[in-house]
C-alpha cells in the first residue's frame, strides 16, 4: 500500500512538470534509457474513417521508467495504461470509452527526428489509421 501512494505521488509530480494536472498510477515497463527518443509532448494526427483523428500525447521519465498521458480527440486526457517496446516502435495502449461501451486504442509510435510515425489501432482492428507525429 505503502508503494502506491509513492507511485501516485511521483505521477502526480511528474504530470506537475509536464503542466498537465494529474496522473493515476501505471505499471510502465519500458527503461527510459531504451526510450529516450520517444520523451517530451507530441501532436499527432492519423487518418481516420471519416476525416482526421487528431491527438496530444505527453511520455516523461518516473524514476527510470516511461510513463504518459493521452488527450483523445474529444479533450478527454487519459492515461496510458499499457507501454511496451515493440522492435524499434514504442507501443502506447489506454482504454476509450463511449457511452457504455468501450474500447481499446492502441499507438505504435516509430521516431523519426522530431517526427514519428504513428499506427492506430482501435477495438482489436475494426479500425487501423496511419499518421504522423510532432515533437511540441
Amino acid at each position: 500500500m505503502k508503494s502506491r501512494w509513492r507511485r501516485i505521488a511521483t505521477y502526480v509530480g511528474v504530470a506537475t512538470c509536464l503542466g498537465t494536472g494529474s496522473l493515476s498510477a501505471q505499471d510502465a515497463s519500458v527503461p527510459t534509457k531504451v526510450a529516450e527518443s520517444f520523451l517530451g509532448r507530441w501532436s499527432a494526427t492519423v487518418d481516420g474513417p471519416d476525416g482526421f483523428i487528431h491527438l496530444q500525447f505527453d511520455l516523461a521519465d518516473d524514476g527510470g521508467q516511461v510513463a504518459g498521458l493521452v488527450w483523445t480527440p474529444d479533450g478527454t486526457m487519459k492515461l496510458i495504461e499499457e507501454i511496451m517496446m515493440t522492435g524499434p516502435e514504442l507501443m502506447l495502449s489506454y482504454r476509450m470509452d463511449v457511452g457504455a461501451a468501450g474500447f481499446r486504442v492502441v499507438l505504435y509510435l516509430l521516431p523519426e527526428g522530431e517526427h514519428m510515425s504513428i499506427t492506430l489501432n482501435a477495438g482489436g482492428g475494426m479500425f487501423i489509421g496511419k499518421g504522423k507525429g510532432v515533437r511540441r
